[in-house]
């Protein structure tokens, strides 16, 4: 939504407003890949995180994050378009590499897509 909200911005005639958008982008980004990603046996996914209720005083935000392994296609989606897009433009460049492009589709195909799961039900595709 930044890189969105960035291109918008340069269509308005913020260059300013725009890069600092892209910049926040950027970081979000490389942190969600850090704290978040995951590889198991060549397959790539997105672990869920929350803050570390041993090191919350309750008061003011946690000090550290815990990474849950949970593999679910509605994080898939959720993480891999906000970082990927659906289609690579200027606007919404991908942030995976060649291997994690292979290594997030290999984990679809393998762990989320199933013979009862169809590809087009009009189609009959499953």
């Amino acid at each position: 939504m930044l890189r969105d909200f960035a291109a918008l911005r340069a269509a308005q005639g913020n260059a300013s407003g725009a890069a600092a958008l892209r910049k926040m982008a950027a970081g979000i980004s490389k942190d969600t890949m850090q704290k978040m990603y995951q590889v198991t046996e060549g397959n790539g996914h997105f672990n869920v995180i929350f803050p570390n209720p041993q090191n919350s005083t309750g008061v003011g935000p946690a000090t550290s994050l815990m990474a849950y392994e949970m593999r679910h296609v509605v994080d898939f989606f959720s993480v891999t378009f906000g970082l990927c897009g659906i289609a690579e433009s200027e606007a919404t460049p991908c942030d995976f590499t060649p291997l994690q492009r292979k290594q997030l589709g290999s984990w679809f195909r393998q762990e989320s897509v199933t013979k009862t799961w169809c590809v087009s039900p009009a189609l009959g595709r499953c």
